[in-house]
């Protein structure tokens, strides 16, 4: 049933039913693979060596929706998080190759373990994180750029404040900065006082989206936005990485306990793109039978 959002984008839920592939059984489903499928999701696939047919099926019909949604191509990384191996949940869906240049995602796990399961990355407490490498000052412009993270588990808690994903030099003297905790949810483009972005909200599972985008600044939960503020010219990008579990330059007062199903970075997004995007991980999460919320 066309869901009314995305010019009828089918939404291929079939109704919330789950639908039992995640073991990975063979069922038919991908002989004309090679045919059928988009040629940037069997690009991934194919390097990430994700062979579960119910996430091949998934990511297919993501990298398709997010192509006719015109949301693709605002994209500079979108981590899926399959596999269920360190080395498979590292890959960048949009440009999927094994070099730091295409901000695939190194772990780091020296003090607290990080687990791949079917539900994604869940990072287990001080300087578990995730390196993405894509530097904010030289990759993002500064009043047009957003990131994104679902959260299907795990806890906000094990450090001062736990935060999500970011990076900083110093204490919010720049960005972008993501926090998420059961006290609030704070988004901070640029590190700039007015840039500041927060609100009351204890929920901490759901889709965060925190975007920049024609002087407003917005974030919103679960395809809602909750909270928005008028954008300054004001502060600066981070020339530290991006890091997901953790805010880098912060990580021993930011690590978090959470587990992802889905992060992304990415130009900014007006609010009918963040909503396209809410909808398109959580059909993706919702055919991986991994979509949870409280």
């Amino acid at each position: 049933m066309s869901n009314g959002l995305y010019n009828g984008l089918d939404n291929g839920l079939h109704n919330g039913v789950y639908n039992g592939l995640e073991n990975g059984s063979k069922v038919g489903m991908f002989e004309n693979e090679t045919k059928n499928f988009d040629a940037d999701a069997l690009l991934y696939l194919n390097n990430a060596n994700i062979n579960y047919d119910i996430e091949r099926f998934a990511t297919n019909k993501l990298v398709i929706g997010l192509k006719k949604a015109l949301l693709w191509n605002k994209l500079k990384a979108f981590y899926p998080f399959l596999g269920r191996t360190e080395s498979s949940c590292s890959y960048n869906l949009k440009s999927p190759y094994n070099t730091n240049a295409a901000y695939r995602i190194t772990f780091h796990n020296s003090v607290a373990q990080i687990y791949y399961t079917r539900f994604g990355v869940e990072f287990a407490g001080l300087y578990s994180i995730g390196n993405t490498y894509l530097i904010p000052a030289t990759t993002l412009i500064k009043g047009d750029l957003s990131m994104g993270i679902y959260i299907n588990g795990g806890t906000l808690t094990g450090s001062v404040y736990p935060a999500t994903m970011g990076s900083v030099v110093s204490y919010h003297t720049d960005g972008p900065e993501f926090t998420i905790r059961t006290t609030g949810k704070y988004f901070i483009p640029n590190g700039e006082a007015q840039n500041f972005i927060s609100v009351s909200e204890s929920s901490t599972t759901g889709i965060f989206i925190g975007s920049v985008k024609n002087g407003i600044i917005s974030l919103y939960r679960n395809g809602k936005e909750i909270a928005n503020n008028t954008a300054s010219s004001g502060g600066s990008l981070s020339v530290n990485s991006v890091t997901i579990g953790a805010i880098n330059g912060l990580v021993s007062d930011t690590y978090s306990n959470i587990r992802t199903g889905a992060s992304f970075i990415a130009s900014g997004l007006t609010k009918e793109d963040a909503i396209k995007m809410d909808f398109l991980i959580q059909q993706f999460n919702q055919l991986l039978a991994r979509w949870q919320q409280r």
